[in-house]
């Protein structure tokens, strides 16, 4: 069967490399399919290009993957998904192939994107397995409705199969790099080429607005080190790939499994810049760990998902270090010759102006190379923020997210939090300071702040 694989997104800031179609797309050639991937990130003429692909490669089946709802910005937000229907629309005016949606953002709303789009099919979470069936199921006229996490809309009723996370698959994913080759220019980072793999799927750390442990679930899955190294000998050696971020939710774990994986890079000899999301718990950042980070090429230690650094907020937030952690972690790395950054998240649950202080004021104390600082949390299904939001009046239950809606703590009601957090821009020239960004141009600004003071040389 010819498969046509959609990647959608045009945001330019930060560049996402499709990771997730590319494994499928590899996935489905190793059964025997061919298939062909659509990136729009660089493209200008998307329709023209769409039109002039289904004429030359005439699918039989069509994947979209939406990736994204919205940029997640409470005060510049900006949606994506109103602007992909225009695609969609396009796509069904144009060709009669069962068309079939996917991806992160689709799954946190599939019944209402299936509506919203007026699309049959969808298939929620990891696609690989359920896409491979639906595609031969289909193909034969059988009965689909037995397949895990596809999702039908039949005239506006909803029908779904459990989803299902498969154990054994990510142990049996080879080399799919060779599915992105005429992909690898797009992306770059100083000139180099930079794509995105995964080491591992699910999350545990249970921190109460994400929806990684919903869409991957709780239990990690790991990637053998060994593959993860063949993966990464094949980008370096055979691709000339020189920059690579891991989208593991947490790289550093276990630890085993993260020291692993330095050492397959440091024994193969593969000289690469990378970088992943660490979480700062001091146990699961020991020496002989910070060492082999920097053999291995990490540059970047990013404790993307830190959010706050008030002791009452660590709890309200569901985090498993604590303050102690948090600086000790960003010593130890600093001590190594690592680059640290953090991230703060303010406006959660129990939020006041003494505990948005705390966290600026230990912030300063740490002293991490880059800080991004942000306000308002986005409300998602599946999530305990959710339940938060419904339980405090944000939200009533059954409302729609489609349209973003976003958590702040009453206790900020009618106080002005944007003075307390003014004073640390022109001391903290490193802060991306984008909670106080009122255009998406001053967005951009504040996270050049960021970006610049992670340069490595």
């Amino acid at each position: 069967m010819r498969i046509l694989l959609i990647s959608p997104n045009q945001e330019k800031f930060p560049p996402v490399f499709p990771l997730g179609i590319s494994y499928l797309a590899s996935f489905l050639k190793d059964h025997g399919h061919k298939v062909q991937i659509l990136d729009f990130f660089d493209e200008n003429n998307a329709f023209d290009t769409l039109e002039k692909t289904m004429s030359d490669f005439y699918p039989d089946f069509i994947g979209f993957s939406l990736r994204n709802i919205d940029n997640l910005v409470f005060k510049v937000q900006k949606e994506y998904y109103s602007q992909y229907k225009i695609i969609i629309d396009f796509i069904k005016d144009i060709s009669s192939a069962p068309l079939v949606l996917g991806g992160a953002g689709f799954s946190i709303l599939p019944d209402e994107f299936l509506k919203y789009y007026d699309v049959k099919y969808g298939i929620i979470g990891e696609g690989e397995i359920p896409f491979l069936k639906f595609i031969e199921k289909y193909s034969r006229n059988e009965d689909i409705m037995s397949i895990n996490g596809l999702i039908i809309n039949d005239n506006g009723q909803i029908y779904l199969k459990e989803q299902r996370y498969d154990f054994h698959f990510l142990h049996n994913i080879q080399n799919y790099m060779v599915t992105v080759k005429e992909l690898l220019d797009t992306y770059s980072s100083d000139g180099k080429r930079m794509i995105s793999i995964q080491s591992k799927r699910g999350c545990n750390q249970g921190c109460i607005y994400c929806t990684t442990s919903y869409l991957e679930g709780k239990c990690l899955r790991l990637r053998s080190p060994k593959l993860v190294g063949d993966e990464l000998e094949h980008l370096y050696k055979e691709l000339n790939v020189e920059v690579i971020r891991f989208v593991d939710g947490v790289f550093n774990y276990p630890l085993e499994h993260s020291m692993g994986i330095c050492q397959e890079i440091i024994q193969r000899n593969i000289k690469i810049d990378w970088h992943a999301l660490f979480v700062p718990l001091l146990k699961c950042l020991p020496l002989e760990l910070l060492v082999n980070l920097q053999t291995s090429g990490c540059k970047i230690v990013d404790f993307g998902g830190t959010d706050t650094a008030s002791h009452l907020m660590l709890k309200n937030m569901n985090k498993s270090f604590t303050q102690e952690d948090i600086i000790k972690t960003t010593q130890r790395c600093k001590d190594a010759g690592l680059k640290v950054a953090h991230t703060l998240l303010l406006g959660g649950p129990g939020e006041t102006i003494d505990t948005i202080k705390e966290s600026l004021e230990f912030m300063t104390q740490v002293n991490p190379d880059a800080l991004w600082v942000s306000f308002g949390i986005r409300i998602y299904p599946h999530t305990l923020m959710e339940k938060i939001a419904i339980e405090q009046g944000v939200i009533g239950p059954g409302e729609s997210l489609l349209t973003p809606k976003y958590y702040i703590s009453p206790n900020l009601k009618n106080v002005n939090w944007e003075e307390v957090i003014y004073p640390y821009a022109k001391a903290h020239p490193n802060w991306a300071l984008t909670c106080l960004a009122d255009t998406y141009a001053e967005w951009v600004s504040e996270i050049t702040k960021y970006t610049s003071a992670l340069v490595t040389v």
